[in-house]
């Protein structure tokens, strides 16, 4: 997970979420670049973009599994 959001703010959405993930810090700015929406979910696989989606339009579960085959 990318964000930049604050160290505490991170750890609370984790914990909330029971995200048992590693994040990363990145600038709000190059995000923003990358998603085209805030906030939003980008789905990436050995650095190819598989999708990009506004947080309103999260894809179910199977969809993902099936970009990632």
């Amino acid at each position: 997970m990318l964000t930049s959001s604050g160290a505490e703010a991170m750890e609370k959405f984790r914990h909330e979420h029971q995200l048992a993930i590693p994040y990363y810090y990145a600038d709000a700015t190059v995000l923003k670049t990358i998603l085209r929406s805030n906030p939003g979910i980008a789905l990436w696989k050995n650095g190819t973009v598989l999708g990009n989606w506004h947080h309103n339009n999260t894809p179910m579960a199977s969809e993902v599994l099936d970009l990632l085959k």
